[in-house]
């Protein structure tokens, strides 16, 4: 196996790639986390955090860099100790400027090394990262436990919704890899139910923590939402797509696939 961290952007409108140049930034990788936050006037910074390094090592990650685009070198942000636990497979989206969401992955059990790796270790914790000095330091928030939100997963996507109901934007997850019956003996795993598309919003709580509000978004009515979380209690579900009656059609979510 060879682990390569490298960053390229796509030049002008015929979407070509090219390497961006820099200094030396984080270690070699792969399943990490990577999202780009600002615009709109302000600086663009590509945030990478967590990950699995089996090149060096090997070890899971749990650091966190920055780069200015496109031209800035690479920086270790400063999130001092509290930070989530060393982790691949999870999923990373930018809600603002300074605010990033973090969802799931696979931690390995607790694993510092892939011989203590163990199949199904996935998690359901959701962590935001609030960048300050220009993203060269944050602070990462646990979100506060809530009954309503996604099953533990790995290797799910996570991208933002703007609003203009919102103050920030939603992220938006969709599917994964979820625990089977044979994880932990055989080291088996299972696709995520194709309909399990769930929205998430951030806002503040008491003590400066933060809490992750989950809602399962559904295509139509008359589903029972709260089947995809057992115990969800008032887990309700949020329509985010909506037909308009010209003749669209209703919304179609995609099929499970391997590959």
């Amino acid at each position: 196996w060879t682990c390569l961290l490298l960053a390229f952007a796509i030049n002008g409108a015929r979407g070509q790639w090219h390497r961006l140049a820099g200094s030396l930034g984080p270690r070699m990788r792969y399943s990490h986390g990577a999202a780009v936050a600002g615009g709109l006037g302000g600086a663009r910074r590509l945030l990478v955090t967590h990950g699995y390094n089996k090149q060096h090592g090997p070890e899971f990650l749990d650091d966190t860099w920055a780069r200015t685009l496109p031209d800035g070198d690479w920086e270790a942000v400063d999130v001092g100790p509290e930070r989530p636990a060393a982790r691949l497979g999870h999923a990373l989206v930018a809600l603002s400027a300074s605010e990033l969401l973090l969802f799931g992955g696979d931690d390995g059990g607790g694993a510092s090394a892939v011989q203590s790796y163990k199949a199904g270790s996935y998690l359901d914790d959701a962590w935001v990262l609030r960048l300050r000095r220009g993203a060269t330091a944050g602070a990462w928030h646990k979100g506060l436990p809530s009954p309503c939100r996604p099953s533990a997963r790995s290797l799910h996507t996570m991208n933002a919704v703007h609003s203009p109901a919102e103050p920030t934007a939603l992220a938006v997850l969709f599917g994964g890899r979820v625990r089977s019956a044979t994880d932990g003996q055989t080291g088996g795993w299972a696709l995520s139910d194709s309909s399990e598309l769930w929205v998430g919003s951030v806002t503040a709580a008491q003590e400066g923590g933060v809490t992750v509000a989950w809602s399962p978004a559904r295509p139509e009515s008359g589903d029972d939402a709260c089947s995809l979380q057992p115990g969800a209690g008032d887990c309700r579900p949020r329509v985010l797509l909506e037909d308009s009656g010209a003749g669209a059609g209703s919304p179609q979510w995609p099929e499970a696939r391997h590959g």
